[in-house]
């Protein structure tokens, strides 16, 4: 799982950063007490420059604490965790994941103490917001990896969890995913509230963005049945998996669904409202602020689908993908 001082998780495959470990923590030091000195310390220091110091320090000496702290890497997440039995949870603070230590308070209750990049009640945030593509969530308890945003060339994804798959975890694969009395629907066709994960399937649409493996996370719902009822998508591509996050997010709404004799799936929406990343270009920003008007997502039964809206079609090719699909629903 690890090796030398550094791991996957730790060092996100760079070699370079193992140079780390020049920066030893003297071992009268734990992982608690790196913890307590952050917590007590960061919002006492009146410079900057101290502050930053001492971050640096705490997580140089994560780097070198990966093998004692058994800290998973991205590649070799298992979802057990360190403590069934830990007063803080089952996850434990999500310490084997590095994002938090359980601690007993001065009432003698159990609380978790987040690393720096981490907060919430089980260290279950990440604080970095470019680190989840601007709004991006791993969603059903999946992991973020790499744990931070980084400029290097390491691909940044969601470790999904059993029974979940997809650009952003969020389809069923399961029955087991699903309450008692629902199953997971894996057909594209949608009941009430539908996710597909996709990746594109065109050549000029990956090139025009950069040589980039184009992804698409889109979530549908729908009150009622989805065949009388209007309905809203969430549509977000994902197009610069390393570095720098580029991404485009666009809300459909006043969406209808109708199934052809052919069996192809059309969700037509007659409300399009898309945004760009701060880190994507000028011109790209301006095409996609004009995303106005009809949206239209056409999927045959075999998951391959077709995003068209005149703008983008105006500047880009047919953008063809290959999706699954997933919604757990009442079993019949």
């Amino acid at each position: 799982m690890t090796s030398g001082n550094c791991n996957k998780y730790i060092c996100g495959g760079n070699k370079s950063i193992q140079k780390l470990k020049l920066f030893r923590i003297p071992k009268i030091f734990n992982y608690d007490d790196l913890f307590k000195i952050f917590m007590n310390y960061t919002y006492k220091m009146s410079t900057l420059s101290n502050t930053i110091l001492l971050l640096f320090v705490i997580l140089a000496s994560f780097v070198v604490s990966a093998n004692t702290l058994n800290i998973e890497s991205c590649d070799d997440t298992t979802f057990v965790f360190n403590n069934v039995s830990s007063p803080c949870g089952v996850t434990d603070c999500y310490s084997v994941w590095g994002q938090g230590v359980c601690q007993t308070t001065a009432n003698g209750d159990y609380q978790c103490i987040c690393n720096p990049l981490y907060n919430g009640d089980q260290c279950q945030y990440n604080n970095d917001t470019t680190h989840n593509w601007d709004i991006m969530n791993c969603q059903n308890g999946g992991r973020f990896c790499p744990p931070t945003y980084s400029p290097l060339p390491v691909n940044r994804t969601c470790v999904c969890p059993p029974t979940y798959q997809g650009v952003d975890c969020s389809v069923c694969t399961s029955n087991t995913a699903c309450s008692s009395g629902y199953e997971c629907d894996n057909s594209i066709y949608i009941y009430q509230n539908k996710s597909y994960s996709c990746l594109g399937t065109s050549q000029a649409i990956n090139q025009d963005f950069g040589n980039a493996n184009v992804s698409v996370s889109m979530q549908c719902g729908f009150t009622g049945s989805s065949s009388s009822n209007t309905g809203s998508c969430n549509f977000n591509i994902f197009y610069k998996p390393t570095g720098e996050p580029k991404f485009i997010g666009c809300q459909l709404s006043q969406c209808t669904v109708d199934i052809d004799g052919s069996g192809v799936q059309h969700i037509k929406c007659e409300s399009t409202a898309c945004k760009c990343t701060t880190y994507c270009s000028i011109f790209i920003t301006e095409i996609i602020n004009e995303m106005v008007g009809p949206s239209e997502f056409d999927c045959q039964p075999n998951g391959n689908c077709v995003y068209s809206q005149d703008v983008f079609n105006a500047m880009f090719p047919e953008f063809s993908m290959n999706c699954h699909a997933g919604e757990c629903r009442p079993q019949e």
